[in-house]
């Protein structure tokens, strides 16, 4: 621990301990060190992560009424047509999946108390699965990308097969099997799928991952960096 804390950066005036994440997100990626120190930072950083989402769920305190939330809805919140929304901003929720799990819908609320919710309420989640990986599958012609489409199959579980070297099929079937495990495994290859489409580079997926909640090495981030590359 003693020689982990020697190579903790520190500021250049006041030889203060840098504490700010940006600053030991890079100092980590760009420094060599032991596993030993990597961890023990690494631990710092969860630590951080943890310390930040407390903060953030204590500022919702003053929002919530009877175990809801109302917030304020802009429709026109966002100059890409994306609602926003304010009092709070739910659209800033940290990403990490034990934060977002917080928060849970009621499709009963407001509903009479003789109203019938088993037979007539339905709650309803839409989403369009992958489009903009379809978009741009189409536009750059991709082979690869296009054939897994045309097989009607999940762009990140198929990423997530060649970087653990499992069979499609088995980390599909965790859907139906262990629907946690196999959230845990496909909402990471997101963020590179989306990431690397744009050019995203090695620090700042590992620097997204890692931000989003997920423990991944440097090394383990290349190499899914390297597979994406190999794989289109």
């Amino acid at each position: 621990m003693e020689q982990c804390l020697d190579m903790w950066p520190r500021t250049p005036t006041s030889d203060q301990l840098k504490l700010g994440r940006d600053h030991l997100i890079k100092f980590i990626f760009f420094t060599q060190m032991s596993s030993e120190c990597e961890t023990w930072f690494a631990n710092f950083l969860k630590y951080k992560t943890v310390h930040s989402d407390l903060t953030n769920s204590a500022k919702l305190n003053k929002f919530i009424h009877n175990k809801y939330i109302f917030p304020s809805w802009d429709i026109f919140g966002a100059a890409t047509g994306r609602i926003t929304t304010r009092q709070p901003a739910l659209n800033s929720t940290p990403r990490a999946t034990h934060f977002r799990n917080m928060f849970k819908a009621n499709r009963s609320y407001g509903i009479c108390e003789h109203h019938d919710q088993a037979s007539e309420d339905v709650f309803i989640i839409c989403d369009y699965s992958q489009i903009e990986l379809m978009i741009m599958a189409v536009i750059s012609g991709d082979d690869t990308m296009l054939e897994i489409l045309h097989e009607n199959k999940d762009l990140h579980i198929f990423l997530a097969s060649q970087v653990l070297e499992r069979p499609y099929d088995e980390l599909m079937a965790l859907k139906t099997t262990n629907p946690t495990e196999y959230k845990k495994i496909r909402t990471p290859m997101k963020s590179v799928n989306f990431g690397l489409l744009y050019g995203m580079g090695v620090f700042t997926l590992w620097t997204r991952l890692i931000a989003q909640g997920f423990q991944y090495t440097k090394e383990e981030v290349s190499h899914i960096h390297r597979v994406w590359t190999d794989t289109y």
